[in-house]
């Protein structure tokens, strides 16, 4: 006996687990009409085929699209199964829990409402099917067609759209954490609204697609194309968005906090409006992109992740950005941040090479931290006048004390009879006069205060010697900054 002559009367409503076996052998044809008897069936019009057990109904390649239903040649206007709208299947409040429908025909479909969870549809053909409010929580969708289809609202929790087609799909306020779109085709689609935290959307293709208001935090779109994409108000923290390409995007009052641009393409984007604080920009493309050095916050990403090397060359690309805008104070800021991080990586390098015993490299990998740390403390690498003023006064204080405490001044007097005497001074004015032309070295000795000894003129020589090297690094200082 066939399949089709066991099929259940319309008239009387079973269990579906009563059609489990004979779904599990029948044709796609068959599976259509023992499906459609058992809607008829179905005291609410429904259809109701939930996992049983650890064992999902088998549907795979069925054909329900609107076409394959009207080919039947049965008045379609009182079937509980016909949506005469839409022209295709109703299985709205449908329970398909753990059901397969890899490769089926769903095109049209109403789906509503429906309990899909954990069913598998790979590569089913879903354009223009109406899935709003469905739970699509841990279903499999890689690879099917879902153009144009409907999911407002669904919960997609953990589904499965990888290489999934849904170019101008419509997917407004949906929700659930862990979905993965990644290398699915997004272009045009509406995401407004959508709250998909952690979702993968690696490859994924977003072109024009619309995530307004989208909540994306921690999401992955690596390499992801948002070209011309609405991102308006759109919470993007701790996004990765390496390699992306953001050209043309629209990102007004975007939150990008914490994200990950690294080689990301951000060509002439306006990024006045949105949050880009500790933003990993390494590598990025950010030709003619506007953005103001208050945007990033104290440090950038590389920086506050202890990646000094990425850090510098990220800091050196923002260096070389504010040149071309003309931002002197942004210039300064990212040439300072990028010394340090020059001096913080070739602190990691002497550990390193200290940590292998290559004595050599861990020389010299010292010695430029340390030459770098000393221009730090007393220029902040060239850009702070204020700092040389503050080193040279620290100076005179220093060598002012070393005087005093070592009788180092003498003040030389003469008898009438033309004896010299040379009384050691403890007068603070004497001693201040003192330090002061010691350390200005084209000036003359004050009259009647000279060093006490050798060693006085030792310390008044390299207080000299000091003195000249700040005064010139002051000159340098404020020639530096006058130029910018």
């Amino acid at each position: 006996m066939s399949t089709s002559s066991k099929l259940i009367e319309p008239s009387k409503y079973v269990t579906p687990h009563q059609a489990y076996e004979q779904l599990a052998s029948a044709s796609p044809v068959e599976k259509m009409e023992l499906v459609l008897r058992l809607i008829e069936a179905h005291p609410e019009g429904r259809l109701a085929l939930p996992v049983r057990g650890s064992v999902g109904c088998i549907l795979d390649g069925i054909n329900l699209s609107g076409p394959a239903l009207e080919s039947r040649g049965q008045d379609l206007a009182s079937a509980p199964w016909w949506d005469a709208a839409r022209c295709g299947v109703c299985l709205r409040r449908a329970d398909l829990r753990g059901v397969g429908l890899s490769m089926a025909n769903l095109q049209g479909a109403d789906l509503a409402e429906s309990d899909l969870r954990q069913a598998l549809l790979r590569g089913a053909n879903l354009q223009n099917a109406h899935l709003e409010e469905t739970n699509l929580h841990g279903t499999d969708l890689a690879g099917a067609d879902l153009r144009g289809a409907v999911l407002g609202g669904a919960d997609l929790t953990g589904a499965m759209f990888e290489d999934a087609d849904l170019q101008g799909a419509s997917l407004r306020f949906v929700h659930g954490t862990g979905v993965v779109f990644e290398t699915a085709n997004l272009q045009g689609a509406d995401l407004w609204g959508a709250k998909l935290q952690g979702a993968v959307l690696v490859g994924a293709n977003l072109q024009k697609a619309v995530l307004a208001e989208a909540d994306l935090r921690g999401a992955d779109l690596t390499g992801a194309d948002l070209r011309e994409a609405v991102l308006v108000q759109a919470d993007l923290r701790g996004t990765r968005l390496r390699g992306a390409d953001l050209r043309g995007a629209t990102l007004t009052r975007a939150n990008f906090e914490d994200a990950d641009f690294k080689d990301a393409k951000l060509q002439g984007l306006v990024l006045l409006d949105c949050n880009l604080t500790h933003v990993h920009i390494n590598g990025a493309a950010i030709d003619k992109t506007q953005f103001q050095r208050e945007q990033l916050g104290d440090a950038i990403g590389e920086d506050l992740a202890g990646k000094h090397e990425d850090a510098r060359r990220a800091y050196l690309a923002l260096e070389r950005h504010f040149t071309e805008l003309g931002d002197s104070d942004a210039v300064s800021w990212a040439y300072r941040k990028r010394r340090r991080m020059r001096k913080r990586a070739a602190l990691q390098d002497a550990k390193a090479a200290r940590a292998r015993r290559d004595w050599r490299g861990a020389a010299s990998a010292y010695g430029t931290f340390i030459a770098d740390q000393l221009t730090e403390l007393l220029s902040d690498y060239g850009e702070s006048a204020p700092r040389v003023l503050y080193c040279m006064l620290g100076v005179y204080v220093l060598f002012l004390l070393i005087y005093a405490a070592t009788g180092s001044v003498v003040r030389v007097t003469y008898t009438p009879t033309g004896e010299v005497i040379r009384t050691p001074t403890h007068n603070l004015a004497d001693l201040a006069v003192f330090t002061l032309f010691s350390m200005i070295t084209s000036a003359q000795p004050p009259v009647g205060l000279l060093p006490a000894n050798e060693y006085a003129r030792l310390f008044t020589g390299v207080q000299a010697l000091l003195g000249m090297v700040l005064t010139g690094l002051l000159g340098f200082v404020m020639g530096n900054r006058m130029r910018r």
